[in-house]
């Protein structure tokens, strides 16, 4: 049964593309938590996959750059059932407004404050205890963020156009809907990002 479950994991890794970061998380509909981990440790053991931090890994690219962090942070949110939105610069360059990738990568979290180093990477969690913030969707959550990051600064066309290209029109309304009752700047920043819709 431990074979016929570790042949399985390693089956849907070989399927997935490379540089994948996944969870313990990922794996609970093939074994239990412990029998996974012990799995993906074996599997990593073997060279076939990386342990990047604990209970994460990932499939090298054949890169020498290691796991993106951004993989990294959503693997950390499924493993552990947190919520992360990206903050700061990392908010910007997620939102695609910067290419400059930050040296540390800044989230915000229902969890608990944490940080995470590998290679010469880092991800930091900021635990945030605002009632709003476990209520907005995840689009939402980001756009906030660079509108907090760029502060009172107006957003140029540019930046405005690479905003909307994210954005299906449902996300468009529902940043609309759910950023009224935040402050009047950022509601108001929102809508005019979004007007036309």
């Amino acid at each position: 049964m431990r074979n016929s479950k570790f042949k399985k994991i390693e089956e849907f890794i070989n399927t997935m593309e490379k540089g994948s970061v996944f969870a313990v998380a990922d794996f609970l509909d093939y074994a239990q938590p412990k029998t996974a981990s012990k799995t993906l440790e074996r599997l990593s053991k073997s060279g076939m996959i990386e342990k990047v931090v604990r209970s994460i890994f990932w499939l090298p690219d054949g890169n020498d750059n290691g796991p993106d962090p951004g993989k990294v942070a959503d693997a950390l949110s499924r493993e552990n059932n947190w919520k992360l939105t990206p903050s700061g610069e990392t908010a910007i360059h997620v939102m695609g407004l910067s290419i400059k990738k930050p040296k540390i990568w800044t989230y915000l979290t229902d969890g608990t404050y944490r940080s995470y180093s590998f290679g010469d990477k880092a991800i930091y969690l900021q635990h945030i205890s605002a009632p709003y913030y476990e209520k907005l969707s995840k689009k939402t959550s980001m756009l906030i963020q660079v509108l907090k990051a760029y502060g009172r600064n107006k957003l140029d066309s540019t930046a405005i156009s690479k905003i909307r290209s994210r954005y299906n029109e449902s996300e468009m309304k529902r940043a609309i809907e759910e950023s009224k009752h935040l402050p009047k700047w950022i509601s108001g920043r929102v809508k005019n990002i979004f007007e036309g819709i």
